[in-house]
This record gives structure tokens, sequence and C-alpha cells, in this order.
């Protein structure tokens, strides 16, 4: 660990034994293992570096420390700030929680009904206006201005040094989302979105949930993105990261279905909803050039099975589209 954030947690938290252990998963946050006098923590780098998002972290950290949810919250520093700066990045520290994360072949009906009534029960909380949580609007660009924003950066993925094989595979991906989402463009248009806000986690899969042996959801992780927005948009998160990542084969479907219903045991949603999530799901896969720009700006060639499957998903959505929503809709019932 750098000795200049070790002294930083030193100075805020008050500890005098640190000591690294391990560096845990995580694409574009850092998370990083530690022992403390306190017992193990884990040390959080975010990925914004914004204060304003600093400000919303620490509402909804007020928010659900009030509730029963079974959330995993920063410890507050000897100021009782929960939330650090160095070198123009936020951090923080969590409590370290023993239990499992399951991947997509390990979830059963219990972890997945588990995970559908927690997340049913975050949507239930009451957010005061006193809280100043506000909603976040959709930040996609609308399909003329992706595609134009696509083309640029294949021309720079074109004129730096790439494996040839890797920027096909680029171009066949980008040019295979700047279809859909014309297709897409149309469909929303007439289908309209969801209007009901509800305290969202931003980014529910089963990678930040900590489940015990039997599948029961023991603690809720990250809650970076959390903010309040249409709640179909936690619900296709989890079917699309956890349910369905490697592709919509039967036996991942039958993992959507099941928890779509649990879900709607709980809090049922409607059809509109179901259909404007499913196509937010579809937008957001092919308006985000994001594995793209990490495989050629910084050469991580560890993504490229991740951009071969999300073309798989593009090239499904391309002609099943309208019978898999379809599905998703009857599961409900």
């Amino acid at each position: 660990m750098d000795a200049k954030l070790e002294c930083k947690i030193r100075e805020f938290y008050g500890f005098e034994r640190l000591t690294l252990l391990d560096r845990l998963g995580g694409l574009s946050a850092v998370n990083l293992k530690v022992q403390l006098d306190a017992g193990l923590f884990v040390l959080k780098r975010f990925r914004s570096n914004n204060e304003e998002d600093v400000f919303r972290m620490e509402a909804v950290t007020a928010l659900l420390d009030r509730s029963s949810l079974p959330v995993s919250l920063p410890l507050a520093g000897k100021g009782g700030a929960l939330h650090f700066e160095l070198d123009g990045r936020y951090h923080a520290l969590f409590p370290f929680v023993e239990g499992m994360t399951l991947h997509e072949p390990s979830l059963t009906a219990p972890s997945l009904s588990s995970a559908a009534i927690l997340l049913s029960q975050l949507h239930r909380v009451d957010v005061p206006q006193s809280v100043g949580l506000m909603s976040k609007g959709e930040s996609r660009a609308p399909a003329e201005v992706f595609r134009d924003t696509a083309r640029a950066f294949l021309a720079r993925a074109c004129a730096i040094p790439l494996e040839e094989s890797t920027r096909n595979l680029i171009k066949q991906l980008i040019k295979a989302k700047v279809r859909m989402l014309a297709i897409l463009s149309k469909a929303r248009g007439s289908l309209g979105t969801p209007t009901a806000r509800h305290l969202v986690h931003g980014d529910f899969h089963n990678e930040n949930l900590i489940f015990d042996s039997e599948g029961n959801v023991v603690r809720v992780l990250d809650f970076e993105e959390t903010h309040l927005n249409h709640r179909v948009r936690d619900v296709f998160s989890f079917i699309n990261h956890a349910c369905c990542n490697t592709g919509f084969g039967s036996a991942n479907m039958e993992k959507a279905t099941l928890f779509l219903r649990s879900y709607n045991a709980m809090y049922a949603l409607t059809d509109q909803e179901v259909e404007g999530g499913a196509i937010g799901l579809i937008e957001g896969l092919c308006s985000s050039l994001f594995l793209e720009r990490v495989v050629v700006d910084e050469g991580n060639a560890e993504l490229i099975s991740i951009l071969e499957r999300d073309l798989r998903k593009v090239n499904y959505f391309a002609t099943h589209a309208e019978t898999w929503i379809s599905e998703l809709r009857s599961a409900g019932k």
C-alpha cells in the first residue's frame, strides 16, 4: 500500500496498526482488504472524484443506517466524516463481511428469491425530501449522437497498435450496437418509460451481495451509485449481470423468471415497467463504450472475452428482443 495512503488512513480514522492483506475484485473501483486495530476492513477507492457524488453517498448512508436492511455502510472517521480525499480520489473503509459471493452457475432458487425479496424491500424505503436525495436522470445519448461518438472512437482504435482480431471484434460490436440503438429509438418513443421513482441501488447484482451457506443474502454492498430512479433499473441489472451474464439460454432465462416472479410477489411490476426495464437493459448495453475504451486505452486483453459475450448478446437482441420481452412480461403473471 502507498505510504501516503497509509498515513492518511491513520490520520483520518485514528488507527495505529494497518496491514494490507489482499486486493479484492473491482473493475473501475479499487478494493483492498486491510487489517486494522478494530478488525478486518475493506478500503474502497471510489470511481467518482466528484464532490457532489460524495454528498449523495453520505445522504444515502444516513438513510440506510435508519433502515433495517442488511447493508454494508462506511466507517466514520475521527471527525464524523465517512469519506476522505487523497490525490483527487475519494476513499472509505467498510467492515469486512464474512460469507460468499455466488456466481451465475451457483445461483439457486433460494438465493434468487432472497435477492429479489431484499431488493423489493430496498425499493420500499421511504425517502423524505429532507434527505436531499435527487433523482438521477437518464444520461444516455440519442442514437445519432452515439453513432458519431462510436465513429470517432473507431477511427482512433484503427490508428493505434492493436491485435487485428481485437480490432475486428471492436468494429463488429460497435456496429451491432449502433444498429440496435437505431431500432430501440423507435421502440422507446412509442413505449415511453416508467414514471415512478424509488431508491435504487444502481449496481445491483450477485457480486454486490454476500450470501450465507443456505443462499440467504446477509449483506448488500456498494451503494456508490444509489439514487432515485426507476426501480426496474435494479431489477434488470440483476437479470442481466446475475441471471443472464453468459447469455439468454433456457437455464439462464429460468433463473431470470424465478427472480422476477419472486420480486413481483413482494412488489408487483406493471407490464409497462417490465417492458421499459427490458428496453432499458438493451439500451444500456448498446449505448456504452466503457469496456471498449479500457481495451483500447489500457491494453487490457483480459476483457476481450467480455466483449465477445456482449457481441453475442447484442446479436441475440437484434433477432429476439420482442420475444424476450414478451417472455419476461409473462413471467410476472
